[in-house]
């Protein structure tokens, strides 16, 4: 049979040919974290491996909520800097989002956040306001409701420090209290830079290292560190358990095998075969490919080929030996199944030339199986043992193409290269072999080409290969199937960075290659510290606030455990020692210690020392700046046709009250000036945060244009701090 991706023949099309695309590295330079203009200028550096240069830009002004401000639109040109055509306002927290694109056609995006400090040195003025206008806000009049249950009101509220909210509770509506701000549970994973946005999942956290949030729910304490259990400067190094030993590639044509932890290893030279390039096992013997034949055996040299195929890549499934095997090109582009005697059982898929079949796995009664060209991919299942023949369940997004797969508990793990970059796809499988794509982490880390990412599991994880997690180390990466999060695991330490090959349980340790170095396996004890840093905290609001100060909550502590805290005021950025903010002491389970810091956000780095060091909770006691608030809730009307303060009619038309309500919902977490109802008498115009904006809305069928009428009523609820 012959493959196809998305109703083409792989590799007959342009769409799969072998383009290689180029990364682009797109940074803003400015604004920083924060600025006092009034309008501010975006700039952008740009760079491209490949030396694309930069054919196109967009520059959007974004609110945290993603409302789009301002919009650039595409621009042509290699410009590095725009200005924003939008007056920010004080105290108010935007994004500054970037889009280029190269003469290759690429498009690459970046975000900054930042905050505008204090207030816009111009202050828009309405003179129409209590003559056209009840009030306006940002110097836009705007008429107030006067029937029906929705009121104006104007609150002068206390902040009342003995009530309290918890984090369930919106900074928005506790106005009169003090809010517990609590990271007690980071079951959900890594990966996670906001923690007050809709979308936020309150058990994530930034980033992390050494730490396992996962084994004890609610409990964060320290990994298992790792023994090197043989050295191996071999770049195919690749691992395969037969019964009890650990098998592993250690030179072209040589396996060295342990069969205890801490034991020696045994070498065996298999001197027929060429370059082994895949190392497989049935649990009793292990299977060795080389591109021009597959060899079996256990612990001495097997002699002649067992199978002759030209096998590149071999996997156990279905009590049979699957084969990647090179049918026409230099590429393996023929799927083949083989009889115990090595023979040629049945040939399933025939590819064009260039095609590349990797990653065979076996799921349930289906073996999955990816293909790609270039950037292009798909992924394959085959019904074992079925005369059927394979099928594509999935085409990858243009730009990836998969390099990894792994089969567990019903779910089919995919590990892709985008623009060289690694990124994993948790797809759930069905009795049809049919696969539900869902991104579970982007990019990662570098995929090196013929290297492969391998995969293992033990109990709710899955351990993947990840190359340089630090600077300096290569290790595993976990995934929650309980939870769907993920994390950094086990490292390798001083590996340098250097690409993990293969990932195996052996003796029910965590075992790991990292090419051209040698095996690690996962050890009894703990890594000596470990470090995570929570989300940003900002309760969705860009007002400053009092962070008062941090309680630390434990299990007890053992006399060498010790647990330390520190913040992050320019969202996560930086971190700050803070006096007094290490917890230690012999059983040992609370410490409060006073911050005192006036900031928009804040966020905490917290480092574990010593294995009895499990943190159950970091807390922040936080309240809006000031000792009273004052409350402003203006029912806005947002009918099409509305007279105004002076019985004159606006001149809106169909329609214009959808956009009044749309330019409302926009201002929701933004600074603005308010003349109130007023301003005639005051000639006051003060600054407010806008907290929400509720709308209201009232169908009318006109019968002679069967056009529903729409009456809009905007509830905007403002809020200002009064001392």
């Amino acid at each position: 049979m012959t493959g196809y991706l998305g109703g083409a023949a792989l590799g007959t099309t342009a769409l799969a040919g072998t383009h290689v695309w180029s990364v682009i590295s797109l940074a803003i330079t400015a604004p920083g974290v924060s600025t006092t203009d009034d309008n501010v200028t975006v700039v952008w550096t740009y760079s491209d491996s490949l030396g694309y240069a930069q054919a196109a830009w967009r520059v959007r002004l974004l609110t945290p909520l993603d409302v789009v401000l301002d919009d650039s639109g595409w621009m042509t040109g290699t410009d590095l800097s725009h200005l924003v055509d939008y007056t920010l306002s004080g105290n108010s927290s935007y994004v500054a989002e970037v889009s280029v694109r190269n003469t290759d056609s690429q498009v690459a995006t970046t975000t900054r956040a930042f905050l505008a400090e204090g207030v816009p040195s111009v202050t828009i003025v309405n003179p129409d306001v209590g003559k056209l206008w009840d009030v306006a806000i940002n110097g836009v009049g705007y008429q107030l409701l006067t029937e029906g249950d929705a009121q104006y009101k104007r609150q002068t509220v206390a902040l009342d420090a003995p009530r309290f909210a918890t984090a369930e509770t919106p900074l928005n509506g506790a106005i009169e209290r003090y809010t517990f701000i609590a990271d007690s549970d980071l079951s959900g994973g890594a990966g996670q830079t906001e923690g007050d946005r809709t979308s936020s999942s309150p058990t994530r956290y930034r980033d992390g290292r050494g730490v396992d949030p996962f084994t004890t729910p609610g409990v964060v304490g320290l990994l298992p560190t790792t023994t090197k259990a043989l050295t191996a400067t071999n770049a195919g190094l690749k691992l395969a358990p037969v019964g009890a030993s650990l098998y592993a590639v250690t030179g072209d044509k040589q396996l060295s095998y342990l069969s205890t932890l801490g034991g020696a290893a045994t070498a065996l030279t298999v001197a027929a075969a060429g370059t082994i390039t895949s190392l497989t096992s049935d649990g009793s013997k292990w299977y060795a490919a080389d591109g021009t034949g597959v060899w079996r055996g256990t612990t001495t040299d097997p002699g002649a080929a067992w199978s002759a195929e030209n096998a590149v890549e071999v996997c156990w499934a279905g009590s049979r030996i699957c084969a990647a095997v090179i049918g026409s090109g230099t590429t393996p582009n023929v799927l083949k199944t083989l009889t115990d005697a090595g023979a040629v059982e049945a040939t399933h898929l025939t590819l064009p030339e260039g095609q590349t079949i990797t990653a065979l796995t076996p799921g349930g009664a289906y073996l999955y199986f990816a293909v790609y060209a270039g950037n292009v991919g798909a992924i394959y299942a085959w019904q074992i043992g079925s005369s059927d023949a394979p099928r594509v369940v999935w085409n990858l997004p243009n730009g990836e193409s998969p390099r990894g797969l792994f089969w567990y508990q019903g779910q089919l793990m995919v590990r892709a290269s985008r623009n060289g970059l690694g990124v994993i796809y948790r797809c759930p499988t069905n009795d049809s072999g049919a696969i539900t794509p869902v991104l579970l982490a982007e990019p990662l880390d570098p995929v090196v080409d013929g290297v492969g990412s391998g995969f293992t599991a033990r109990g709710a994880f899955v351990y993947w290969g990840w190359s340089a997690m630090s600077s300096t180390t290569s290790g595993v990466g976990i995934i929650n199937l309980t939870t769907g999060g993920w994390c950094k695991g086990l490292e390798a330490i001083d590996s340098g960075g250097s690409a993990v090959s293969s990932c195996e349980l052996w003796q029910g340790k965590l075992a790991f290659a990292v090419r051209g170095l040698g095996i690690y396996v996962e050890d009894d004890e703990l890594v000596d510290s470990g470090w995570f840093t929570t989300s940003v905290r900002d309760g969705a609001s860009a007002l400053e606030k009092v962070w008062s100060e941090v309680t630390l909550q434990a299990e007890p502590l053992t006399l060498d455990a010790e647990i330390d805290v520190e913040y992050s005021v320019d969202r996560g950025q930086s971190f700050i020692a803070l006096p007094g903010g290490t917890m230690t002491g012999n059983g040992t389970v609370r410490k409060t210690a006073t911050l005192g810091v006036t900031s928009s956000n804040l966020s905490w780095k917290v480092t574990l020392t010593g294995g009895g060091a499990r943190l159950t909770m970091v807390q922040s006691k936080v309240h809006i700046l000031g000792l009273a608030d004052q409350l402003l809730m203006l029912p806005i009307d947002c009918r099409d046709d509305i007279r105004a303060a002076s019985g004159a009619r606006t001149g809106r038309t169909i329609g214009a009250g959808v956009a009044l309500v749309r330019s409302l919902e926009a201002l929701a977490q933004t600074q603005v000036v308010v003349q109130d109802i007023d301003w005639p008498q005051t000639g006051l115009v003060e600054s407010y945060e806008v907290l929400k904006v509720d709308v209201d809305a009232k169908f009318k069928r006109e019968a002679r244009t069967s056009v529903n009428s729409l009456g809009l009523t905007a509830m905007v609820t403002l809020r200002r701090s009064l001392r």
